[in-house]
């Protein structure tokens, strides 16, 4: 396991919590899917990354180091100053692989306020996210930084005095 700034104690708490959650299949799961389930926790989002197939099992025992990629690429983006969930553990466990990161879950994400701010009419706060995003794009190719799979669902946005922070999640690919 890697831990940074998470407790073991809270650790095995969020992994027991995501088991649970998994099971009842309550409010606690944000995702479910073929290569990966995510569970919110309080301030912890749980991520199990899932080996697909018995190729998948192959490629992550030969290769295991795609599945800390996200938890790798977010420090990294964290030193650089870059908006992103904060890792907080990554921990192969059973055969399953899990990374832990600061719930950013409370703030909107980009297709969606990028969808309700189009569907208004005040242009402005449609100009202003877009040149914002279109900054925030730039910045990131212009310091090398490119994202595999950069989609609304993976930019949050949070509002400040200034404009908009834009924090990236699901950072395997970048």
């Amino acid at each position: 396991a890697r831990r940074r700034d998470l407790p073991l104690p809270r650790l095995e708490a969020a992994l027991a919590a995501h088991d649970e959650a998994l099971a009842a299949g309550d409010e606690r799961v944000a995702k479910r899917a073929r290569k990966s389930d995510v569970t919110r926790h309080g301030d912890v989002v749980v991520k199990e990354s899932i080996p697909h197939g018995a190729l998948g099992r192959v490629k992550d025992r030969l290769a295991p180091r795609r599945h800390d990629a996200g938890y790798r690429n977010a420090y990294r983006l964290s030193l650089e100053g870059v908006a992103t969930a904060r890792p907080l553990a990554w921990v192969r466990r059973g055969g399953r692989v899990f990374t832990l990161y600061e719930d950013l879950s409370a703030l909107p994400r980009l297709d969606h306020l990028a969808r309700t701010l189009y569907a208004g009419p005040d242009r402005t706060a449609q100009v202003r996210l877009r040149d914002a995003v279109a900054d925030w794009l730039g910045g990131l190719h212009a310091s090398g930084i490119y994202h595999g799979d950069l989609k609304g669902s993976n930019v949050l946005v949070r509002s400040t005095a200034s404009g908009y922070e834009l924090p990236v999640i699901d950072t395997d690919r970048m």
